[in-house]
C-alpha cells in the first residue's frame, strides 16, 4: 500500500485545523447561546425557592392591595413548574381558591383567544389581515369617514380609530343577552381616528374581530372557540358560556370600600369576544404552554409555528422607540427584556398573561377584585427576582430642555379610548392626567385623584422622554403648527386636552354660570319686595315680566341639573351604565332640551329690550349677562354630549 505524500498530509491537516475551527466556534456559539437562554442563577429556580418567593409576594401584596383570592400559575420549557391558589373564591362561605376547581372570569384577557381564532383562519385563507374588513360585513358596516379602511390588522392591533363606549355592553341575566351579530350592527361606534395611526384600546374592536370569526366559520362564536381552541389543547373547565357544572365553582368578585368587601354582581357580556371567557388556572396554564410554544401543546396545534411567531411579532407601535402591539399581546419591556402579554380587568375580576418569549417563560394571573395596581407590583417583583436589570450597556446622556420647551408639553391629557360621541365624554372631565415641568429639567406625570405615585420623566431627545412610574418611555407628538396634540408611551396613548376642556376650567365655568344664573333668582324678586315694601308702582310690562321669569325658571332649571347629576353620579355605581343609562338619567336629560329653548327665548328678550330701551341701561347689561349665561350652558351641554339624548 502507498503512502501517502506529504502534499496530501499537508492538505488532511489543513481541512482537519478548519473543521476542528468551525466545530469549536459552533460550540462555543450553542453554548453562550444556551448559557443566555437560561437564567444565570439557577438556584432561584429550584421549587422551593420558587414557591417561597411567589408565597411571600402573595401575602404581602393581597393585603396590600385587599385582594380576597387569587391564583397564580407559572410556566417554564413548555412546562408548569408552579401553580397555586391564595385566598378565598368566596368570602361569606370561606372557600379556598383551588387552581384546578375554580373558575374565574379572565375579562380582556379573552381577547387573546379571540386573536387566536382570527389567525387560525388568516392561516387558512378564510381572512385576510390587509383586507377592508367591510367586504366581509353584510348586515351592517363600519363607519369610517377616512380614506384608509378599517382592516383586521387593525382591529387586533387596536389602531382602527374606533370610538368607544360602555353603556348597554352587558345585561343582568343570560336570557338578555343579544346576539353578538344584533348587538354590534345596533352598537358598533364609528371611526373617530385616521385607521392605523393611533393606538386606542377597543373592546367592540375584538368584538368585531370575533363576530368575523363566527360569520366566516358559519359557527357560533363560543362554539368555534369550543371546538378549535378549548377542546384540542383540554381546556375543560373553560368557555365563553357560563355552565352549570362552571357557576358551582365559580369565584365571586368583590370591591372594597369603607374598609368592607362587597361582593360584586355578575355581568352577562354582549360582546363576548372581548371579555366573556370563563376559565380555571390549570385550564390557562394549556393555553400559556401553547402559545409559548408557537402554537402547540402536547403534540396538538391550534396555529402553525410561523402564525403563531407572526401574531407574537410587533405589528403597530406610534413610534419605533417605543412598545408596540402584536396580533392579540401588547409589548413590556422590564429591566431590559421584552415580554408580551394581555391583561383584563372587569367589574369583581382582574386577570394578566404574559410571555417572555426569548426566556421561554410565562406566567397568568388572576384574582376577585378589580385593582390593576396589584397586577403592576406584580410584574415588577417577578422580574427583579428572576431578570433583573441588565447593565451591560453605557446608559445614553439625557438632553437638557430649555424651560421654554418643557412648557409645549405641561398641561392636561385625556387617555385613549374615551367617548367622544356619549354622555360618558364625561369620565374624562373626572379623570385627566398632568404634566408639569420641574425646574432640574424634567417633566412630572401626575395620575388623577393620586392614584399612582407621579412619574418623572427625562428628556433624551426634543420629543423623547423616558419615565419612571410605570409609563416608561414617552413620546410627544405635534400637529403641522407645533403644537403638542398627542403623548404615546409604552402602554397608552394620551390626546391632550385643549385649554377650554380642562377640569380646571369647567369646574369654574359652570360655578360662574350658576352663580349668573342663579343671582337673578335672587335679585329679582328681592327688588320687585323692595318697589313693594316702598309702595312704589311696578313698571314691568307683561313682555319684561315674562322675560324675567324665563331667566329665572331657565336659572333654576340649569342649576338643578347640574346638582342633581353630581348627586346621581355620586350614588350610583359607575359599571351600572353598562346595563344601559339609568332611568333617572333618562329623565333628567330632559332639562338640557328644555333650558335651550328657555336660552333661545331669553336670548331674544335680551334684543327686545335693548331695542325698546326697556328697563335702565344697566339692567339690560344685567340681563344680557344672563343671556350670555345661558347660551354658554348650551355650549356646556353640546360640549359634554349632554343634549340630544346621545347615549
Amino acid at each position: 500500500m502507498r503512502r501517502p505524500g506529504k502534499g496530501k498530509i499537508r492538505v488532511v491537516y489543513a481541512w482537519a485545523i478548519l473543521f476542528s475551527s468551525i466545530s469549536g466556534s459552533l460550540l462555543l456559539r450553542a453554548a453562550a447561546k444556551a448559557k443566555q437562554a437560561q437564567p444565570e442563577n439557577q438556584g432561584i429556580w429550584k421549587p422551593s425557592q420558587v414557591q417561597a418567593f411567589f408565597d411571600g409576594f402573595f401575602a404581602r401584596a393581597m393585603a396590600r392591595w385587599h385582594i380576597p383570592g387569587a391564583v397564580f400559575v407559572l410556566v417554564k420549557n413548555g412546562k408548569v413548574v408552579f401553580i397555586r391558589g391564595y385566598g378565598y373564591a368566596n368570602l361569606e362561605k370561606r372557600i379556598p381558591v383551588n387552581p384546578d376547581q375554580t373558575v374565574f372570569r379572565v375579562a380582556s384577557v379573552s381577547k387573546v383567544f379571540t386573536a387566536t381564532a382570527a389567525m387560525q383562519l388568516v392561516e387558512s385563507g378564510k381572512l385576510d389581515l390587509h383586507a377592508n374588513v367591510n367586504q366581509y360585513l353584510t348586515r351592517f358596516k363600519v363607519r369610517d369617514p377616512y380614506p384608509q379602511p378599517v382592516t383586521l390588522a387593525e382591529l387586533l392591533t387596536h389602531s382602527a380609530g374606533l370610538d368607544a363606549s360602555v353603556i348597554g355592553i352587558a345585561v343582568r341575566r343570560p336570557s338578555q343577552i343579544i346576539p353578538l351579530g344584533a348587538f354590534l350592527a345596533q352598537h358598533m361606534p364609528s371611526v373617530v381616528m385616521p385607521p392605523g395611526t393611533i393606538y386606542s384600546y377597543s373592546s367592540f374592536g375584538i368584538a368585531l374581530v370575533g363576530y368575523l370569526v363566527q360569520k366566516i366559520s358559519g359557527e357560533p362564536f363560543d362554539a368555534y372557540i369550543q371546538k378549535n381552541i378549548l377542546q384540542p389543547i383540554d381546556m375543560r373547565d373553560s368557555g365563553f358560556r357560563l355552565t352549570p357544572e362552571m357557576a358551582t365553582n365559580l369565584a365571586t368578585g368583590y370591591e372594597y370600600r369603607e374598609d368592607r368587601y362587597r361582593p360584586e354582581p355578575l355581568d352577562y357580556f354582549n360582546y363576548a369576544p372581548a371579555a366573556g371567557l370563563f376559565s380555571t388556572a390549570s385550564d390557562m396554564a394549556h393555553f400559556l404552554i401553547a402559545q409559548m410554544e408557537d402554537g402547540r401543546y402536547e403534540g396538538v396545534r391550534i396555529l402553525s409555528e410561523a402564525t403563531a411567531r407572526q401574531m407574537h411579532r410587533r405589528q403597530f407601535a406610534e413610534d419605533p422607540r417605543l412598545a408596540g402591539r402584536t396580533f392579540g399581546f401588547y409589548e413590556r419591556y422590564v429591566n431590559g427584556y421584552r415580554a408580551i402579554g394581555h391583561g383584563g380587568n372587569i367589574r369583581g375580576f382582574a386577570s394578566l398573561l404574559m410571555l417572555v418569549p426569548k426566556q421561554h417563560v410565562g406566567f397568568f394571573v388572576v384574582f376577585n377584585r378589580d385593582e390593576s395596581r396589584f397586577e403592576g407590583d406584580l410584574i415588577h417583583s417577578f422580574f427583579d427576582h428572576f431578570y433583573p436589570a441588565k447593565n451591560d450597556n453605557e446608559p445614553a446622556r439625557p438632553m437638557q430642555l430649555s424651560a421654554a420647551d418643557l412648557r409645549e408639553f405641561t398641561g392636561s391629557y385625556r387617555s385613549n379610548p374615551y367617548s367622544r360621541h356619549t354622555l360618558e365624554k364625561l369620565i374624562t372631565l373626572y379623570w385627566q392626567f398632568r404634566i408639569t415641568a420641574n425646574p432640574d429639567g424634567t417633566l412630572e406625570f401626575h395620575y388623577p385623584h393620586h392614584f399612582k405615585p407621579p412619574g418623572r420623566c427625562v428628556p433624551f431627545g426634543s420629543d423623547y422622554f423616558v419615565c419612571s412610574g410605570g409609563q416608561g418611555q414617552a413620546v410627544f407628538e405635534t400637529d403641522s403648527s407645533g403644537n403638542v396634540t398627542y403623548l404615546f408611551t409604552d402602554r397608552d396613548s394620551y390626546e391632550k386636552v385643549p385649554w377650554y376642556g380642562t377640569a380646571a376650567f369647567q369646574v369654574a365655568l359652570v360655578k360662574a354660570l350658576m352663580l349668573i344664573l342663579l343671582s337673578g333668582c335672587v335679585w329679582w324678586p328681592l327688588h320687585a319686595l323692595v318697589r313693594r315694601l316702598r309702595k312704589r308702582p311696578s313698571v314691568q310690562t307683561g313682555p319684561l315680566r315674562w322675560a324675567r321669569w324665563a331667566a329665572a325658571g331657565l336659572g333654576v332649571l340649569d342649576v338643578f341639573f347640574v346638582v342633581e347629576l353630581l348627586h346621581i353620579f355620586t350614588r350610583i355605581d359607575d359599571w351600572d351604565f353598562v346595563y344601559g343609562v339609568p332611568p333617572d338619567v333618562k329623565a333628567l336629560l330632559w332639562i338640557p332640551i328644555v333650558t335651550t329653548l328657555l336660552a333661545v327665548g331669553v336670548f331674544g328678550f335680551a334684543l327686545w329690550a335693548w331695542e325698546k330701551r326697556s328697563w335702565s341701561v344697566w339692567g339690560r347689561i344685567y340681563y344680557s349677562v344672563i343671556a350670555a349665561a345661558a347660551l354658554l350652558f348650551i355650549w356646556f351641554f353640546n360640549y359634554w354630549n349632554l343634549l340630544g339624548f346621545r347615549y
